[in-house]
């Protein structure tokens, strides 16, 4: 399980949610995005943030988008490992310095 902490709560009627706990991901809980066409991204990962996490849509819906860029962080982290990604590298893959697009010359 990982916890992360909302910079701005999240109310909704009386009842305010100040942290967000996420289930260690099951097949069940991927389950949660097939309804979602893949143009509507944002909807199936609500969907999968919701599942992980037993907060309603609606509720998760009411975040600021900096603690949507938190969950969205989490949601990676889930996706790749259903696609079987070695997070290790993914996240040396990100901390590598990026691509300038200049094709190396050939070696005389």
């Amino acid at each position: 399980m990982r916890t992360i902490d909302l910079k701005t709560p999240v109310k909704k009627g009386e009842r305010e949610v100040h942290e967000l706990t996420f289930a260690e991901p099951t097949v069940r809980h991927m389950l949660a995005t097939d309804r979602h066409e893949s143009k509507e991204a944002y909807a199936a990962d609500l969907s999968l943030a919701a599942a992980l996490t037993g907060e309603p849509e609606s509720m998760l819906a009411e975040m600021t988008p900096e603690d949507w860029a938190q969950v969205r962080v989490v949601l990676a982290e889930v996706y790749m490992r259903f696609m079987g990604v070695d997070q290790s590298k993914a996240e040396e893959a990100l901390s590598s310095p990026p691509v300038t697009g200049e094709t190396p010359s050939p070696k005389s």
